[in-house]
C-alpha cells in the first residue's frame, strides 16, 4: 500500500480524493472473499452447508449467499462462524497473520 501524505494546506477537495482512491483501492485488493474464506474453513472441517447452518443457527440459505458473495455476513455472524468453524473472525478477510487452523499450506486437512 502507498502512503499518503496530507498538509494542513491541503484543500478538503484534495483530501477527499486522496480518501476515494484509497479507499478503491483498498475495496479492489486482492484480498480473499468473505465467502471464500468461510466456504475453505467449512471444507476443512469436512461440514456441509447444512451441518454448518445447523451448528451456528442460520438458515442454510444464509450459508450459501455467504459463501456464493450474494451477501455478506454481519459481525455477529462472523463470529459465530468463527467459533463454529475454530477460526479468528480476521480470518475471513483475510488478514496475513492469521493461517486456517487446522489445514497445512497446501490446503489439505492436517492429521
Amino acid at each position: 500500500m502507498r502512503a499518503v501524505s496530507w498538509s494542513p494546506n491541503a484543500s478538503f477537495a484534495s483530501l477527499t480524493c486522496v480518501i476515494c482512491t484509497w479507499y478503491v483501492s483498498f475495496v479492489s485488493s486482492e484480498r480473499p472473499n468473505v465467502g471464500v474464506q468461510i466456504r475453505k474453513a467449512r471444507l476443512a472441517l469436512g461440514l456441509s452447508q447444512v451441518t454448518l447452518a445447523v451448528r451456528v443457527g442460520y438458515a442454510e440459505r444464509s450459508i450459501q449467499a455467504w459463501e456464493a458473495g450474494e451477501r455478506t455476513p454481519r459481525l455477529d455472524n462472523l463470529m459465530a462462524l468463527a467459533e463454529v468453524l475454530g477460526q479468528d473472525v480476521a480470518f475471513f478477510y483475510g488478514s496475513d497473520d492469521v493461517e486456517l487452523l487446522g489445514v497445512d499450506p497446501n490446503g489439505e486437512a492436517a492429521a
